[in-house]
Parts: structure tokens; sequence; C-alpha cells
């Protein structure tokens, strides 16, 4: 199994369900990554966009479960 490092924009459309298929099928049969400044956008964009409790929950378990560049 590879590991996949996707950027922010990758991650949004991943955890939307919007990911293109192929890039998604990649996603799913191997291990997903993100960098440091990644996740400091995926924060970034919760807090400006003021998301209620519920959503940020669930971006903190995603990231929980994501192993994360340094």
């Amino acid at each position: 199994m590879a590991r996949i490092v996707l950027n922010t924009e990758e991650v949004s459309l991943y955890r939307a369900g919007r990911l293109p298929p192929d890039p998604a099928h990649q996603v799913a049969a191997n291990d997903l990554t993100i960098a440091v400044p990644t996740a400091g956008e995926l924060w970034k964009w919760a807090l400006a966009r003021r998301w209620g409790g519920v959503r940020r929950a669930g971006l903190e378990l995603f990231l929980d479960q994501a192993p994360i560049l340094c």
C-alpha cells in the first residue's frame, strides 16, 4: 500500500465526496497523508467560515486519523 499526500483542495474535495473517481479510488486504495500546512489551512477555513461544533468535530476527527507530515 502506498502513501498518498493530498493538498488542501484535494482534502476538501475528498471530504465533500466530490473528488473525481480516479483520484478517489487512489485515496481509498492507499494510505492518506497530509502536510502540516494543509492541516493549518483546513482549520483556518473552518474558523473563517465559522463552522459549527459538529463540522469542526468532523474535521478534528479527520485530522486525528490522517498522519501529518512535518
